[in-house]
């Protein structure tokens, strides 16, 4: 039986992986990073991208990292959020054509092929003003929490 959900962040492309680390959280507004998130550089750190429709140049998404477990080995999941002050946050830097598995903000709707932007929290909206990608499928999120969707980068 084929899985429904993708059980990663990164669905396909080849983007150059980095890491840098979390701001520290009484500066962040949201205090968290999750996989799929769309974030931006701010300073040496990371952050949620915080401008509602603002540009994004270069797209970061947030991937899957290592837990913040005793062996710190363990790799957490596209669940597990990024939320200790400098912890290191692992993010691909996306190329045209990349396909991600993101997040799409409360109480939004988006068609197949509709254009999405940053919704000012780290997390997806349908707009045009900077437009980041395509949905590659339809969702409609009806709840206060983000659901994941898929996208291709422009």
């Amino acid at each position: 039986m084929a899985k429904t959900n993708p059980s990663t962040i990164l669905l396909k492309g080849d983007p150059r992986i980095d890491e840098a680390p979390l701001e520290a959280l009484a500066a962040c507004a949201d205090g968290f990073i999750t996989p799929g998130m769309l974030i931006e550089r701010y300073g040496t750190d990371v952050r949620p991208h915080a401008t509602d429709g603002g540009a994004v140049v270069p797209v970061l998404v947030a991937l899957e990292g290592l837990a913040k477990d005793a062996d710190s080995f363990t790799m957490g999941d596209i669940d597990t959020d990024y939320d200790e002050d400098a912890q290191a946050v692992r993010f691909a830097a996306a190329k045209s054509g990349d396909q991600y598995y993101m997040l799409l903000a409360p109480l939004t709707t988006a068609v197949i092929n509709a254009i999405l932007d940053s919704n000012g929290d780290g997390y997806l909206g349908v707009g045009t003003t900077y437009p980041i990608g395509r949905a590659l499928e339809a969702k409609t999120n009806a709840t206060g929490q983000p659901v994941r969707i898929r996208v291709e980068v422009f």
